[in-house]
Parts: C-alpha cells; sequence; structure tokens
C-alpha cells in the first residue's frame, strides 16, 4: 500500500490473495469421511469470494536534500486498505479500496507540503475465453493532495484493456495498451503488463509494467506458504496536489527507485505480519505549474522500515 493504489500491480494483489486462500484451505483438518454417495445432480456454476483487510505502516530514514546546505526529508506512510478476490465459471474479478497518509517531515529548509491523504480504489476483471487466450479490463482511479488544498483537485484515473495468455499452468501474461492521467500535466499512453511465473518449486517471479514498474521474486521458505521471503526492484511514479501559486493550480510528480526486502509470515490460518526494509535509491520531487514543468529537488539514498498487519476472511 506504499505504492500507490492507481498504479500498483494487479497481479501483485492477485498472487497475495491465492496465497492466503491456498494457506488457509491447507491449514484446515483432514475432513471426516465422505457420506455415501448421493444420486448426481446438475452441476452448479463455480463461485469463490475471498476478502483480505490490512493495515501498514512504513518510516523512511531522514535524507539529505541535494543543492542545500542543511535541508533534510523524513517520511512516514500509513495505510489501511481491503483487496477482494471473486471467481466464478470463466470469469475473475480482483477489487481494492484503501487510505493512505504520508507525513512529509522537512527540517532546515521551508516545507513545499507537508501531509498528503490518498484515497483511491481499482477493478481487474479477467475473462476466461479458452484454455490459453483470455481478455482483461482495469480500472483504477485515486484522490491525492496536501493537506492545504482542495482534496478533490487530486483526482486521477487510469485504465487498461488487452489480452490474456497461459503459455502454461505456471506463466501467464496479460498486455495492452493503458491511459492514464496526471494532475497538472496531459493524460498519457503507455504499455501495461504483468506476468506471473512460477518458475520452480517454492519460487515466483512476478513482473510488471504500467505508470509504475518492477519485479518481485517470492520464495516460499518452507514450502507450505506459511512464511514467505520476497525481494521487489521498482520505479515508482506517484501524483498529489499542493497548494496553488499565482501562476495556476500547482501539482508534485514524485519519483523513486526502491528497493525492497520482506518476509511474510502467517499467524493462524487467516491472520499474518510482514516485516520489510526499503532501499530508497533515488526520489525526485517534480513541481507542475497550469500545465507546465517548475521547479524540483532530489533527496538522497536512505533506508526505511515497515509492517503490515492483516486478515483474511
Amino acid at each position: 500500500m506504499h505504492s500507490s493504489i492507481l498504479t500498483a500491480s494487479p497481479v501483485l494483489r492477485r498472487t497475495l490473495v491465492a496465497l492466503f486462500l491456498t494457506a488457509s484451505l491447507g491449514a484446515q483438518t483432514t475432513p471426516a469421511a465422505a457420506p455415501a454417495a448421493a444420486p448426481p445432480a446438475a452441476a452448479a456454476p463455480s463461485t469463490s469470494l475471498f476478502a483480505v483487510a490490512e493495515a501498514q505502516y512504513e518510516h523512511d530514514f531522514s535524507a539529505g536534500i541535494k543543492n542545500t546546505g542543511s535541508g533534510e526529508l523524513n517520511v512516514d506512510h500509513f495505510g489501511l486498505g481491503v483487496k477482494a478476490s471473486q471467481d466464478w465459471d470463466q470469469n475473475h474479478l480482483v477489487s481494492e479500496l484503501g487510505y493512505t497518509f504520508v507525513h512529509y517531515d522537512f527540517t532546515g529548509v521551508q516545507a513545499p507540503f507537508s501531509s498528503v491523504n490518498k484515497i483511491g480504489g481499482s477493478v481487474l476483471y479477467t475473462r476466461d475465453i479458452d484454455a490459453q487466450w483470455g481478455a482483461f479490463g482495469y480500472l483504477g482511479a485515486m484522490i491525492a493532495a496536501d493537506s492545504t488544498t482542495n482534496f478533490f483537485d487530486g483526482s486521477q484515473i487510469a485504465f487498461a484493456a488487452g489480452p490474456t495468455y497461459k503459455f502454461s499452468e505456471d506463466l501467464n501474461v496479460d498486455i495492452g495498451p493503458m491511459i492514464y492521467t496526471r494532475l497538472e500535466d496531459s493524460a498519457t499512453w503507455t504499455a501495461f503488463a504483468e506476468a506471473h511465473w512460477k518458475f520452480a518449486p517454492q519460487w515466483e517471479l512476478h513482473a510488471y509494467a504500467g505508470a509504475s514498474n518492477g519485479v518481485t521474486v517470492a520464495y516460499d521458505i518452507f514450502n507450505n506458504h506459511a512464511t514467505v521471503a520476497d525481494a521487489t526492484v521498482e520505479y515508482n511514479s506517484h501524483w498529489f496536489e499542493v497548494s496553488s501559486v499565482a501562476g495556476g493550480s500547482r501539482s508534485v510528480n514524485e519519483t523513486e527507485t526502491v528497493l525492497k526486502l520482506g518476509v511474510r509470515q502467517m499467524l493462524n490460518e487467516s491472520c499474518f505480519v510482514r516485516g520489510y526494509v526499503s532501499m530508497l535509491l533515488s526520489r525526485e520531487y517534480q513541481f507542475h505549474i497550469a500545465g507546465n514543468s517548475a521547479n524540483s529537488f532530489d533527496v538522497n539514498d536512505t533506508l526505511g522500515l515497515g509492517i503490515e498487519i492483516g486478515t483474511a476472511f
């Protein structure tokens, strides 16, 4: 949830739900012997619904602001979210809704912004056409704004659609065009793609591209979905509205390259905790005023620590 809900990879959300479902089912006791067979009945449509609620906190340690004598920045992230997955027949739906509060603490310089609120949601629908081919549609929306400005000025939207292809039970790919709006800048097109590959026992790889891009490798340590280690390298792009200036309305495009190393532990068949370390390798804040690029500043590399707590129901 540190990543924007608008730009986060749908495959990560879908895989998280799948991991919890598998772990939950695997933790149940063996059922009693089946009763005597009943007369055959008409097959009912296959339907399943699964949801995960989670809370997250991350602290990014103080880092120097480049080209300033003593300016420093440290950042705190708080997040709450709900994610749900539903399957029926050849249809698959993943949806989410979340809230994130980000506090930017500047020292040694005048703060250009302070606290940012983000509310967003997304829906990913996939339809199987045959055993290999399918089609998907993705819609995401978010509002992100500094506490000093009109919250609804920070509205953004993204849409993508295209084919899906399953090379095998262990490898599937979605790819298609994506359009998304940017605050105080024109909407833009990009390629939207995701791949999920179980390339070895206990190992999975997830790659995604869109407004943000990244690769995640996960390792199921004991091969029972109870303890999973993960490593992610990603490039993120976030937009939020800030207070207007004489030249017009103003927004910030925050871009970062980050490496995350984490471990998720199931506490029982439905609850989990995940801790992680973030290595922020680059961060830039680019201001845009009335559709034009303005000033920007960079922040030095730093570390962050985060924790996520959640439950499946």
